[in-house]
């Protein structure tokens, strides 16, 4: 069996009025390109209108660059900050 993590983003856009699905597209690009493999997302209120986007993928067990992974996401138009909330094994 392959051993996998999920990895679970927390992703704040710089604009309240952003269209999350389409950043959510952006996202789910740039963690396949990093090697990952999308599982969900969904949209949590903070304050005030303001949504965040909590995306979980899978990742291979071995080691990976934290700061590659959230300067990949946080180059992507739209996106204020990222951050990574949890990091859990999962077998399939």
């Amino acid at each position: 069996m392959d051993r996998y993590v999920v990895i679970t983003l927390k992703v704040s856009p710089n604009d309240i009025d952003l269209d999350l699905d389409k950043l959510n597209e952006a996202i789910k690009d740039k963690i396949k390109e990093f090697g990952g493999n999308f599982l969900s997302y969904e949209k949590q209120p903070v304050a005030f209108g303001l949504n965040v986007l909590m995306i979980k993928f899978l990742y291979p067990d071995k080691e990976f660059s934290e700061e590659e992974l959230l300067n990949n996401i946080n180059s992507i138009e739209g996106v204020g900050n990222s951050e990574i909330i949890s990091v859990s094994l999962a077998q399939i």
